[in-house]
């Protein structure tokens, strides 16, 4: 009978604990894929214009991909590779605010230039302004667009907060 109570005591002290704590969970599931540290999404079958890309981003509450070293440029073009339907795949890239000055429209830090295709960006008849992952041939690298052209697109999501990080934010 001693143990019962005791039983008791415990399953009730853990559920008048437990409601002092909110449980959350911030995990990022399909249709994110993880590659290296990040999470994506890569869509390959709806193509969308630069804008239409973005807010389909939004709405995953992610980013168009924004690209800060050449190694996670490798890595994510490394898993496209084997699935692409489009030679180009929108980024957060833009030069829209000052012509010729690329930033990421997600953190607004310049496109590093060990990013680009050769030659690029060219801005092609004056109308090229938003940056998307370029397939062609042996080349791979950012190449600048019309922000109208339909491609598909690469969508990248926070990484997920562990419940040490959220502690110490607090």
């Amino acid at each position: 009978m001693f143990f019962k109570f005791l039983g008791l005591c415990a399953f009730l002290g853990a559920i008048s604990l437990s409601t002092g704590f909110n449980v959350t969970s911030n995990l990022i599931e399909a249709p994110f894929v993880k590659i290296g540290s990040g999470y994506y999404y890569i869509e390959n079958n709806l193509k969308k214009n630069w804008y239409a890309a973005y807010e389909s981003c939004r709405r995953l509450k992610a980013d168009l991909v924004t690209f800060e070293s050449v190694e996670e440029l490798d890595m994510v073009s490394q898993y496209i590779l084997n699935s692409k339907t489009d030679v180009m795949y929108w980024a957060s890239g833009t030069d829209l605010a000052e012509e010729g000055s690329h930033v990421w429209f997600s953190n607004g830090q310049p496109v590093y230039s060990d990013l680009w295709c050769p030659g690029q960006p060219d801005n092609k008849d004056g109308g090229e302004h938003c940056d998307g992952l370029w397939f062609e041939s042996e080349t791979i690298g950012l190449n600048d667009g019309n922000c109208g052209m339909l491609h598909c697109y690469i969508c990248e999501a926070t990484q997920p907060i562990n419940c040490m990080q959220k502690h110490l934010m607090q």
